[in-house]
């Protein structure tokens, strides 16, 4: 199981988007299987250890690899 940080910031994102109950479904996933399907999780372009997975088609949480068994959930933005 991986060990997943959500900042406050992130959490505050999904309640202002309306996603929140998809953000906590998500991030069970995230602590059970990163590689989950639904997850689409991703490196970003650019390296620096971030990462993307899909909260809804629309929204997406962003990540920070911080070590192998944990991640850090640092945001939620708008799929651009």
């Amino acid at each position: 199981m991986i060990n997943v940080i959500v900042e406050e910031r992130a959490e505050n994102n999904a309640k202002g988007f309306r996603v929140e109950k998809q953000f906590t479904k998500q991030i069970e996933f995230l602590k059970i299987n990163p590689r989950h399907p639904s997850l689409h999780y991703q490196p970003l372009e650019g390296g620096l250890g971030l990462w993307r997975f899909r909260v809804t088609k629309k929204y997406w949480g962003i990540t920070l690899k911080r070590e192998q068994n944990e991640i850090k959930v640092i945001n939620v933005i708008l799929h651009p």
